[in-house]
């Protein structure tokens, strides 16, 4: 139906937003410099942090998306994102720009499980498979034109204001996926249903 392919989508667009926030250190690499005072260790370091936190959460958010409902695990997710980047925008401080780049981590973490989970739970069984690779597609393509677009912006309007335009556009996804999915989304599993 068109409600799930809408559903479906938010949690593939999610994981094309992650990308932007992973690859943004190598775009505003010289701004974040002369922001933060950076020398080549810490701005490895403060680019790192968003690994620090996604890493070991990849041990635990299986085990969290089946324990809670997708609605708020994917509203948290995607508002830690935002709340790191706009941390990022606002602050001329590494030990605040350090929290922020963790915030993203740890929203990322849940963003191809959660598309995942959306897909099992509104798709039919054989579409699973196309959704899967399809969204992983669009993620490394989030990566390849978010190179360039990120770039063009921060020439454009500045390496803050890009970071704020997808804060805002982060914080507008929140609130879709808030009012899109409710309490009972997933109760309906058609790859367990298949299984049976």
């Amino acid at each position: 139906t068109k409600k799930s392919c809408f559903i479906v989508s938010l949690g593939a667009i999610f994981y094309f937003y992650e990308y932007y926030l992973r690859i943004a250190p190598s775009v505003m690499k010289q701004e974040w410099f002369g922001a933060f005072h950076l020398n080549a260790t810490r701005f490895g370091t403060l680019s790192a942090y968003y690994y620090y936190a996604y890493v070991p959460m990849q041990l635990i958010v299986g085990l969290i998306i089946d324990k809670f409902k997708m609605r708020h695990i994917l509203t948290f997710a995607i508002l830690c994102c935002v709340i790191g980047s706009l941390l990022i925008a606002i602050t001329n401080l590494y030990s605040v720009a350090s929290i922020g780049r963790l915030l993203q981590g740890v929203g990322s973490a849940f963003a191809f499980v959660s598309a995942l989970k959306l897909a099992a739970t509104w798709l039919p069984a054989e579409k699973f498979g196309f959704f899967s690779c399809s969204c992983a597609a669009l993620g490394f393509m989030g990566a390849a034109i978010g190179e360039i677009t990120l770039s063009q912006a921060v020439t454009t309007i500045g390496w803050r204001q890009a970071t704020l335009c997808f804060t805002a556009f982060g914080a507008i996804l929140t609130v879709v996926v808030w009012f899109s999915l409710n309490n009972n989304n997933n109760n309906n599993n058609n790859i367990s249903q298949s299984l049976k």
